[in-house]
């Protein structure tokens, strides 16, 4: 009797851990379905209403727009500027080169005033009778390294008329917190803002050199003496510096041998000039005192005989 009853509550236990065993995996099933059916729902709920929409647009359904960022004020620069037709002015003498748009005018400006440091200004404008932008065109200015020591000897750099005690103890004898490295060319960025303590409000680029320094100067019109923030006007009205200004760069300098310094006396006679050279006159031609001297001797009439040595200041 005892042996049926453990048979039987045996026969219980093993039946119960089989229906636990098939319960499990029927667990599992049920979360996942009941995790995917909602998203499968909703996908084809939203599919069915934008088939709906095409198909009768009363409905009002749209898709979520697209918002465009408006481009960041470094870019403004680079907006409706093509420079696939420009020129490019390249300079043996200072060498460097750079593009500019065809139809603009380059002249040189050499120094006048012996109280300004630059040696040549090399002037860019726009066409005279373009008179709609701020800005009117820019310049190259050249100096040489041995004129001048830093950027705050260039003639861009103006300092203002400071009395005693105005800058509250600044040092104004560099600007040096003026100057921004320039990640899109090799040249830095002077950059004064109007209100500075110092100086007179600026900017252009720096670019040194082995043997010049060079800088790349905007020209502002009349209609923008006194205007605030002349940086952000740049960036948003005058592309075409910036263009030029990455189109910048340094080249070797090519200048023709110079001519040979003449030591030798100049003629004592009469001579003939003509176009800036000096001829034998006739009058002083005379070849039978050539053999007068015994040695040959420096011909100083220009009118060359057996016994003389051509003069370099003449033409024979």
């Amino acid at each position: 009797m005892i042996r049926k009853i453990k048979d039987s509550v045996k026969n219980i236990f093993s039946k119960k851990i089989a229906i636990e065993n098939a319960i499990e995996p029927a667990l599992v099933v049920l979360a996942f379905l009941s995790v995917i059916f909602p998203v499968v729902y909703f996908a084809l709920s939203q599919s069915a209403i934008i088939r709906e929409s095409e198909a009768n647009p009363s409905i009002g359904y749209s898709a979520p727009e697209k918002i465009e960022q408006p481009p960041a004020e470094e870019d403004v620069r680079k907006i409706n500027i093509n420079t696939s037709d420009w020129k490019t002015y390249a300079n043996n003498w200072y060498g460097f080169r750079i593009d500019y748009p065809e139809d603009w005018n380059v002249s040189i400006v050499p120094r006048v005033d012996s109280s300004a440091n630059f040696e040549y200004r090399y002037s860019f404008r726009k066409p005279e009778g373009d008179k709609s932008e701020n800005f009117i065109g820019f310049d190259v200015v050249t100096y040489s390294l041995t004129r001048i020591k830093s950027p705050l000897n260039a003639d861009e750099i103006i300092l203002k008329n400071i009395s005693d005690g105005a800058t509250d103890g600044k040092d104004c004898s560099d600007i040096d917190g003026h100057l921004e490295e320039n990640e899109e060319f090799p040249a830095e960025e002077v950059s004064i803002p109007s209100g500075d303590e110092c100086f007179e409000e600026a900017y252009f680029f720096t670019l040194t050199g082995e043997s010049y320094v060079y800088n790349f100067v905007p020209v502002a019109s009349e209609d923008l003496t006194g205007e605030k923030n002349i940086k952000k006007k740049i960036k948003e009205e005058f592309p075409e510096f910036s263009a030029a200004a990455q189109s910048f760069g340094i080249t070797k300098i090519l200048r023709p041998k110079p001519k040979p310094k003449i030591t030798a006396p100049k003629p004592l006679a009469e001579v003939k000039i003509k176009n800036g050279k000096r001829y034998c006159a006739k009058k002083n031609d005379k070849p039978r005192k050539s053999k007068e001297h015994e040695k040959k001797h420096m011909d100083m009439e220009c009118c060359l005989d057996p016994d003389e040595i051509p003069n370099p200041w003449c033409t024979y």
